[in-house]
Parts: C-alpha cells; sequence; structure tokens
C-alpha cells in the first residue's frame, strides 16, 4: 500500500551524518553544553534549558551511562525546564499529528505517580504521561474527555522502559517490551509550540518526581508488537 504525502514520517532526507537518519533526537542525558542538555542524533535537534544550570543532570542515579534527569515536585524552583526546539530532522509542532509516524521512548524512575514524560507548551498539542494508578496515558495538552489510559503500569522506585508509537492514525503504548493498544486516543494534535520534558507548563503538579534516562525520538514508527528492551544506550 501507497501512504499518502500527509502519512509519510516527519523526514525523508538522510542526516549527514550518523547511524540512523530516523533518530531525530537522543538525550543520554550524563553531561551539557554550555549548560543545556545536549542531542546526540545526527540532527543536533536544540534543547533549551532553564531553571537549572546544569540541565537537571545528576549522576546519583542512571540506567545507562553517567547520569540521568532529575525532577523533584518537592522542590520545583530546581527543577530544569527542558524544551526541545525544531530542527532539519524534527518538527515538534507536528509531534504526534494526524498522518504522521513518530515514536518516544525514554527510561523512567519514578517515585510517585501521577507524571507526564513529554507535553507540548501551553495547553495546545500532545501530552503523554501516567496517572495516579501509575498506567500510561496519552491525550491533548489541555488533558480531559480526549485523554485514555493503558491497562499497563509503571513501578514505583525502579527503571522501566517506556515506548509510545503511533502510525499517524493509531497509537501503542509499550512498557518493558509489552504492548498495549490505546483505543480512542486522538491523533489531531498539531500545536503551534515546542515540547516540554518531564512536566506541563500549566500544571505544576503534573511533573515527573524521578529520573529520565536514554530519551529518544524517531519519525518511524520503531515497533509494532512486543520486543526486548534496549540492553545498552543508543
Amino acid at each position: 500500500m501507497i501512504l499518502p504525502a500527509s502519512a509519510m514520517p516527519i523526514l525523508r532526507k538522510k542526516a549527514s551524518n550518523g547511524p540512523n537518519p530516523n533518530l531525530v533526537l537522543l538525550v543520554h542525558a550524563d553531561g551539557v553544553t554550555n549548560g543545556t542538555l545536549v542531542d546526540s542524533s545526527s540532527y543536533n535537534t536544540p534543547i533549551t534549558t532553564r531553571g537549572s544550570n546544569n540541565g537537571g543532570i545528576v549522576t546519583t542515579r542512571s540506567k545507562f551511562g553517567s547520569g540521568s534527569l532529575f525532577y523533584n515536585l518537592n522542590n520545583p524552583g530546581n527543577n530544569p525546564r527542558n524544551a526541545i526546539g525544531a530542527s532539519a530532522g524534527f518538527d515538534p509542532t507536528k509531534f504526534f499529528m494526524a498522518g504522521v509516524p513518530v515514536t518516544f521512548e525514554c527510561w523512567v524512575y519514578p517515585t510517585a505517580n501521577d507524571y507526564i514524560f513529554l507535553s507540548n507548551l501551553y495547553d495546545k498539542g500532545v501530552d503523554l504521561g501516567v496517572n495516579a494508578s501509575g498506567n500510561p496515558s496519552f491525550g491533548s495538552a489541555s488533558g480531559g474527555a480526549s485523554r485514555v489510559f493503558t491497562d499497563l503500569t509503571i513501578p514505583l522506585n525502579a527503571w522501566s522502559h517506556v515506548k509510545f508509537c503511533s502510525t499517524g492514525s493509531v497509537v501503542t503504548c509499550f512498557v518493558n517490551g509489552v504492548k498495549s493498544l490505546l483505543t480512542g486516543a486522538p491523533t489531531n494534535q498539531a500545536s503551534p509550540y515546542g515540547l516540554q520534558l518531564a512536566w506541563r507548563a500549566t500544571v505544576e503538579n503534573s511533573r515527573l518526581i524521578g529520573n529520565l534516562d536514554e530519551i529518544a525520538i524517531w519519525n518511524i514508527v520503531t515497533h509494532s508488537a512486543d520486543f526486548t528492551p534496549p540492553t545498552a544506550p543508543y
């Protein structure tokens, strides 16, 4: 079947370097450059950091490498605000938009439930998170009736691999490689705004309490069935 132009991946152009042109953002969270997080993909997708001189990186806990991002709801003044911008490989305003294949994945170490992995700014666009029971969710950044939840659970105080895939019409979530279809998930999530890691701009208590590591965005659907989570960094 030939897909229409609207269903093509976010980028078809091959990067000038790097092993995988479909990997458009890769944050190892092991260090910063000029106080901001570093994208290790081929596209150098910009990440703007506010509220923390080191992007929120700590060395006390990590899945791979020497560090991870740490967020603490009880001390919001020290939480980083890491905003993902646009590059030749990635357009954050079309993240999880209808007709656009995309994958978001990361390792997460939560110490409390009800948090956000990734959200567009100012309650517009997509919202990837976890509810108060530990179930991954997908919806519009303004929440409400458009939010749908999986039957999977992310445990507290342990590292879990989480992946959200969208074909442009169907959204699937994986926790530690186990698949759950997000039936009824909205896919017309175009937004004029960028993306924020681990918090929603207008809801303070929706921030992650814990750590993120090995954050990646792809302009393809990387998996459609159960898989074995990565055993090493990309």
